[in-house]
């Protein structure tokens, strides 16, 4: 849908709503049942598109006011502030994620190398049973390890699920207080709006598109 020349993008729905309104409106529909134009409601919104500097012409006194209003509350109005920065945290957090799961892993493998190969020794090198063994100590030395790393890996993940999930629930509220505390859209602004739209529908859709659909008089018909 196109947006009506020298019309603001956030007034074409004004706009579109005033020509629906029009073409809705019991004159235009008697007009087109006479059809002395031959014209139908598609062509109409077309034309209505077409000449919409015209249209909004008619309440340029409307519609400047409401845009001086607008701008006004645009500036007066609250800034917002920006969310706050959690990339560190979050970098942090999956770090720590990260050890806990890789460290039990990295234990858990040396535990089972070490094993592996302290049987290998006590098997094939029966003289060097004081080796195998002190590799199978390292090997249970590492088993002790991953489980016990596994546990506190188990342990930080929790806190660490726990203490995003109580962040999301305070950023929920912070933006919910933000919500709360914005100022409501001043009266005057709201009336200058209701102004604007029934000067653009009274003065500016309805003569246009009875215009094109009546004869002037004489009985010549509009271009």
């Amino acid at each position: 849908m196109d947006v009506p020349p020298r019309l603001r993008q956030q007034d074409q729905a004004d706009f579109e709503r005033a020509l629906t309104q029009a073409l809705a409106s019991d004159d235009i529909r008697a007009a087109l049942v006479r059809g002395a134009r031959g014209l139908d409601r598609a062509s109409l919104r077309a034309l209505a598109r077409s000449a919409s500097a015209e249209i909004v012409s008619a309440a340029a006194d409307e519609y400047g006011e409401y845009a001086r209003l607008r701008a006004a509350a645009d500036l007066a109005g609250p800034l917002g502030g920006r969310p706050r920065e959690e990339g560190e945290g979050r970098r942090d957090g999956g770090l720590l994620s990260a050890l806990a799961v890789f460290a039990p892993v990295l234990a858990g493998a040396t535990a089972v190398l070490c094993y592996l190969i302290g049987s290998l020794l006590r098997f094939f090198a029966r003289s060097e049973r004081h080796l195998a063994d002190s590799v199978t100590e390292v090997a249970w030395s590492a088993a002790i390890a991953a489980a016990a790393g596994a546990v506190v890996g188990v342990v930080g993940l929790l806190v660490t699920a726990a203490r995003h999930r109580s962040a999301a629930l305070a950023h929920a509220e912070a933006a919910v207080a933000h919500a709360e505390a914005a100022e409501p859209v001043p009266d005057s602004l709201l009336l200058a709006r209701e102004a604007w739209r029934a000067a653009l529908l009274e003065r500016g859709m309805l003569p246009f598109l009875l215009g094109r659909l009546e004869p002037a008089p004489g009985g010549d018909l509009p271009l």
